[in-house]
């Protein structure tokens, strides 16, 4: 990967929630590395792009994802705020871009 390119941690982030989803053959430490992968190369593509619509949509699906594991209701709750926070963004971001056509 090229650090400098936010469209290849969007594809990986991306790629991660494909696999979570879709292969049900994972363990669940399993799963825990590949949401926490793909949030973590979400976040990259924002530092890179904080206007990256990707990142912000499967950030949030990857911590809900994460925060439905999550035993701990604090922790559980802090996660959703931040999923809802991105979630947010991103419809603020669609809305930005819709208008501006």
């Amino acid at each position: 990967m090229h650090p400098g390119n936010g469209q290849e941690f969007e594809r990986l982030a991306v790629s991660c929630w494909e696999r979570v989803f879709r292969d049900k053959r994972l363990t669940p430490a399993q799963q825990t590395d590949y949401i926490t992968t793909g949030i973590e190369a979400a976040a990259r593509a924002l530092e890179l792009d904080a206007d990256s619509g990707t990142a912000l949509v499967f950030k949030s699906i990857l911590l809900r994802i994460q925060a439905s594991a999550e035993a701990n209701l604090e922790r559980r709750q802090h996660l959703l705020s931040e999923a809802d926070s991105l979630h947010n963004s991103a419809q603020a971001l669609a809305k930005k871009r819709v208008s501006g056509l």
